[in-house]
């Protein structure tokens, strides 16, 4: 018995590659450090080579201080973005070779917020909402209104999933939006307000005349008219926007 369990442990018998390790996929978190697992028996011991594939193509990595070769696996310091994607360990000895392949995916925490936060549009005027999203990976988008699907349709659109455009505005449209966002089984959710309102927008008449710091000016004041209450809004370029009232009411002489 003990000769024969020698010869199982012959330092001299030669035994092909093969790979132990069968983790295939490995999920870190941004910013922290992770180990690639590879391991593999073989006479004579088997050197370990990685590499990261890229398309068609693998690249060999080289031992540095942000990727580390530590026993057959590879140490990644301080994971980023870029560092997502698949790598290849291949073990070789005299008789041949054998390998493995672990996927890496970068988790980067959701942080979501819809843009403005309230939004008042005249009614026949276009309302444009944007869900502003952080993280990774990005699994779906869904937006609700009023916590209910939102239904689409030629008034109604939804450009990339991110941003919601709402044509010629009615009272029908006035309510809460929701953006929800999901990722690796979480999600995060943020709401803005649409409030539709009834007047018109000015100028209407050759009276008003409406300035580009956004001062109203009416001339020849009437009170059947004029008076009443005036909103001015005012939205830049990234679709921010904010709003101001004010009653007007005519003193006759």
């Amino acid at each position: 018995f003990f000769n024969y369990f020698s010869q199982l442990l012959d330092p001299k018998e030669k035994i092909d590659p093969s790979i132990t390790s069968n983790q295939q996929l490995v999920s870190v978190n941004k910013g922290e450090t992770t180990y690639l697992p590879c391991a593999a028996q073989g006479q004579p011991p088997p050197t370990y080579t990685w590499f990261k594939i890229k398309g068609s193509q693998r690249e060999r990595i080289h031992s540095s201080p942000k990727l580390q070769r530590l026993h057959g696996s590879l140490r990644i310091y301080r994971v980023e973005l870029e560092d997502e994607g698949r790598y290849l360990c291949v073990v070789n000895n005299s008789l041949g070779e054998d390998y493995t392949q672990v996927e890496v995916k970068v988790l980067v925490p959701l942080q979501v917020r819809v843009e403005p936060h309230s939004l008042l549009v005249l009614s026949g005027g276009l309302a444009t909402l944007t869900c502003s999203i952080a993280g990774h990976p990005i699994d779906s988008i869904v937006w609700t209104k009023n916590f209910r699907p939102l239904v689409t349709n030629g008034r109604v659109i939804l450009r990339g999933k991110e941003v919601l455009h709402i044509k010629s505005v009615q009272k029908e449209d006035q309510g809460m939006y929701q953006c929800f966002v999901y990722s690796q089984g979480g999600s995060q959710q943020a709401t803005a307000q649409l409030v539709v309102g009834g007047g018109l927008q000015l100028p209407v008449t050759g009276r008003q005349q409406v300035f580009p710091n956004g001062t109203l000016v009416i001339h020849q004041v009437a009170r059947d008219s004029d008076q009443g209450k005036y909103t001015c809004t005012a939205k830049n370029i990234e679709g921010a926007s904010d709003h101001q009232s004010v009653n007007v009411i005519i003193i006759s002489k």
